[in-house]
């Protein structure tokens, strides 16, 4: 297993084509939920509805978490598709907050 994709609904899907991940932007047109894409090394991509971004490594806490703001619909599923192929280098080269994500 490469990567995993979890589904607003909250489904689990391991290694799923790459164009899935793109799709799971559309989930989240149904409603608030979260859609998360989650690398084999621990690094996670979440986008909420409300499309503020995640990013952190599920295994290595000590790493921290970082945030973000919302991002155009392109670039979040190139964000997404970057994490399923571990591309992971290229997603920390956007701007980044460090933290949890603000609640609203």
């Amino acid at each position: 297993m490469a990567f995993t994709v979890v589904h607003r609904d909250g489904r689990r899907t391991n290694d799923p084509p790459l164009p899935v991940v793109a799709s799971l932007l559309d989930e989240l047109a149904d409603g608030p939920g979260t859609v998360v894409v989650r690398h084999a090394t621990g690094w996670a991509l979440r986008v909420h509805a409300d499309g503020v971004l995640e990013f952190g490594n599920d295994l290595d806490p000590s790493t921290g978490d970082l945030h973000r703001g919302p991002l155009p619909a392109p670039v979040l599923a190139e964000l997404m598709q970057g994490v399923a192929v571990g591309s992971l280098y290229e997603t920390l080269e956007h701007e980044w907050e460090r933290g949890h994500r603000p609640l609203p």
